[in-house]
């Protein structure tokens, strides 16, 4: 749907973030990431993503920007990560699931981190976030070995 609705903007769509490791514990959010070497991005593409459902969320980087997506009532069923070709943001979410879907001991690791932040920090996603940064960096030092 993605590929057929940017056209030749996409030249690269994948599935990473949590639900893309299998047995990974994971929100019910589908992350979605899309390498374009169109940048900077246009409104004329944004245009298109909101003709298909996603709404543009948050653009903290000039080289990325975040949108979402309904799904199943959910305001964050999908997360859709647009990102310029080549980038560190694509190669760095990639880089960590893949290690992830290969190292089941890091995985358990994460999710269960992910699980105790959730308990104590619950509908703060900023302290959620902020929580998984160390165990991430760890994880990406071995993954980068």
């Amino acid at each position: 749907m993605l590929r057929r609705t940017l056209g030749p903007a996409t030249s690269a769509a994948e599935h990473f973030g949590s639900t893309a490791v299998p047995g990974l514990i994971a929100k019910p959010t589908i992350d979605l990431i899309v390498a374009t070497a169109l940048w900077p991005w246009t409104e004329q593409l944004d245009e298109k993503l909101r003709a298909i459902g996603f709404h543009f969320y948050k653009a903290p980087h000039p080289r990325w920007r975040v949108y979402l997506k309904e799904r199943e009532g959910r305001q964050r069923g999908f997360h859709l990560h647009t990102v310029e070709e080549g980038s560190s943001h694509w190669q760095e979410h990639l880089l960590f699931r893949d290690h992830l879907r290969c190292h089941p001991a890091d995985a358990a690791a994460y999710g269960q981190l992910k699980l105790e932040l959730a308990a104590a920090h619950p509908g703060r996603l900023g302290e959620y976030q902020a929580g998984k940064a160390e165990l991430v960096r760890e994880i990406m030092g071995r993954a980068e070995e």
